[in-house]
């Protein structure tokens, strides 16, 4: 059984693991490589990361979240922070991307 991961987990995650700072950036290439390699090193997980699902992200905060130059822009992260929470994969996720991240 697989288990399908999109943007929106890996862009929850990266903030998540800011620490919820209050204006945040994330390459789109950052979150592109997180799910290149979780995905190449785990057979049971497939990633979703391309411009539609990250405008997915966008879209749904889109009085928070800015994209310019292939960088995602958040501001004003604490008034989200409920909503960014539930979007947080599994345990088991966030511990292989946390790895990856180390790296």
């Amino acid at each position: 059984m697989f288990v399908e991961i999109d943007s929106s987990d890996i862009i929850a995650f990266l903030i998540n693991d800011s620490g919820f700072c209050d204006d945040f950036e994330i390459p789109f290439s950052r979150v592109l490589h997180l799910a290149k390699v979780i995905e190449s090193e785990n057979e049971d997980i497939l990633t979703f990361c391309d411009s539609v699902s990250i405008d997915a992200f966008r879209c749904a905060f889109s009085s928070n979240v800015v994209i310019e130059h292939s960088i995602i822009r958040i501001s004003n992260v604490q008034n989200i922070r409920p909503n960014i929470e539930r979007l947080l994969p599994s345990q088991r996720i966030i511990d292989l991307l946390e790895d990856i991240n180390k790296r």
